[in-house]
């Protein structure tokens, strides 16, 4: 382990190079810890996180996408749909029934009536077809049921992938490995055991030969567990895709689209020799998603009526730049208030332990000099009484 790359976090917040040994106080995050501080497998696990990172906003996109579209599709069908078909059929049943009552008794009436109901019935007759030919109550169900699945699939992968932290911390501690011990990755304890298997004889040693060159082919692989979430977590996600037998609106699926490959292409390097970014993506690309969800909804006409999706990308892409420029005001910046909140008190608690003090310091020497009064009284008396037992005659002569 490079021990030169390792630094120390003082009180006073400066680095401080740590030479001599691996300390805890070297570990600035949790791929560090795991890794025991080698620099290179704490690149791959952070690699590996952000993939997984990747799939978790490509989950949380699709899932709003089918959120949008489960809202269009269904508020469409009710209100453009079923509420006009349902008042046709209410409102030619009324007149049919007038019109073929005693009530009105006129020709021109009663012939003005069913023309009426004609008209009335073949708008239903156009409603009712366009509803079975969009089928938008169906396709509201379909991508209102992926929208759901996606939502309990990222997050059962966002306990996983707390649980999994809290097994692996629990495990280095139960093994010794945690805090700088050596950790043993598949293909580390691959080398060992060939390492191994090279002292022993060459009839144990052709034995293994088979098993060493499946290894040798399989190469470096991830852990038994991680690999099988990672496929599950893959394969449940192609598979709720799969079963949406519908289509996202193209303007909801384009804002998107516009969104991440804007992003993308302006704030990532598109050269071939490009350094790692910076910039954790697969946490800020969320977070736009939302904010771009935020901004379709609040747009004049929705449900019925889709937005533009350059109008809806530049909005909410201006909107989550306000919020994040330190100038402004910010409703959502709460950490200069914990801090603040927290030295006030902590300030608090210093001064109640100060006045708990000096309340016992007082006690304390009221205590200690109300026992020093009562010991110079006990002196007293017992010298006034050896003072009488020592002269009897000055005593009786007193008396007398």
């Amino acid at each position: 382990m490079d021990s030169g790359a390792l630094y120390n976090i003082g009180r006073d917040g400066t680095l401080t190079k740590q030479e001599d040994s691996f300390k805890v106080g070297s570990l600035t995050s949790f791929e560090a810890l795991v890794t025991g501080g080698d620099k290179r497998k704490e690149m791959l696990l952070r690699r590996s996180n952000a993939s997984k990172g990747s799939i978790m906003a490509d989950i949380v996109k699709e899932m709003l996408q089918h959120k949008l579209a489960a809202i269009h599709y269904e508020q469409t069908n009710n209100y453009l749909l079923f509420l006009p078909t349902m008042g046709f059929t209410l409102l030619s049943a009324i007149i049919a029934i007038f019109g073929t009552s005693e009530i009105v008794k006129e020709t021109n009436t009663k012939v003005m009536l069913g023309i009426f109901v004609s008209v009335l019935q073949l708008g239903l007759s156009v409603l009712q077809s366009l509803s079975q030919q969009l089928n938008y109550s169906a396709r509201a169900g379909f991508h209102l049921s992926c929208a759901r699945t996606l939502s309990r699939l990222h997050q059962t992968a966002t306990h996983t992938n707390y649980e999994t932290r809290y097994d692996t911390m629990t495990s280095l501690l139960r093994s010794g490995n945690a805090f700088g011990g050596d950790i043993v990755f598949e293909s580390d304890e691959d080398d060992t055991k060939e390492s191994t298997d090279s002292e022993k004889p060459d009839s144990e040693n052709d034995n293994r030969t088979s098993k060493a060159e499946e290894k040798q082919n399989t190469g470096n692989k991830m852990p038994k567990k991680k690999a099988e979430a990672a496929d599950s977590l893959a394969e449940q996600f192609k598979q709720a895709l799969q079963q949406v037998d519908s289509f996202v609106p193209v303007q909801i699926a384009n804002a998107f689209n516009v969104l991440e490959s804007r992003i993308m292409v302006i704030n990532e390097s598109l050269m071939t020799n490009k350094t790692n970014s910076m910039v954790a993506w697969e946490q800020v690309l969320p977070a736009l998603y939302f904010q771009l969800t935020e901004t379709i909804i609040e747009t004049r006409g929705w449900p019925f009526f889709v937005p533009s999706p350059i109008k809806s990308v530049e909005k909410a892409l201006k909107d989550f730049k306000e919020a994040l420029d330190v100038d402004r005001d910010n409703s959502a910046d709460l950490l200069l208030d914990i801090m603040n909140r927290s030295n006030a008190i902590r300030e608090d608690q210093h001064q109640l332990a100060e006045k708990r003090e000096q309340r016992e310091a007082h006690y304390t020497a009221s205590i200690s000099g109300a026992m020093k009064e009562l010991d110079d009284i006990h002196e007293h008396d017992l010298g006034s009484s050896d003072h009488s037992e020592s002269d009897p005659l000055i005593s009786a002569s007193s008396v007398v």
